[in-house]
């Protein structure tokens, strides 16, 4: 089975600035961009595609909440990026 990576997703909150959009590039096994992978918010129906050079960019459902995301192509593991939460004075 063929796997799917993520070159870079940034999805960044802080307290001054928040960004309400998911952004990133998807490549395989052998660093080649993969094009048409869905991209998707776990339990939302917030999705997008990513394009010949695996790069997507998508809104976030919330501004307040940070949610999994989905990767599905065919032919490949479906794989998914877990949300990471921390609170001031917490360690990850």
């Amino acid at each position: 089975m063929k796997y799917i990576f993520y070159l870079t997703v940034l999805m960044q909150i802080s307290c001054i600035q928040t960004n309400n959009f998911y952004q990133g590039r998807v490549i395989d096994e052998n660093n080649n961009p993969l094009e048409n992978v869905l991209v998707l918010e776990l339990y939302r129906e917030n999705q997008t595609k990513t394009d010949k050079t695996g790069y997507f960019s998508f809104d976030r459902h919330s501004s307040n909440f940070l949610e999994d995301l989905v990767f599905v192509k065919k032919g490949y593991k479906t794989d998914t990026i877990p949300t990471v939460w921390h609170q001031a004075g917490e360690t990850t």
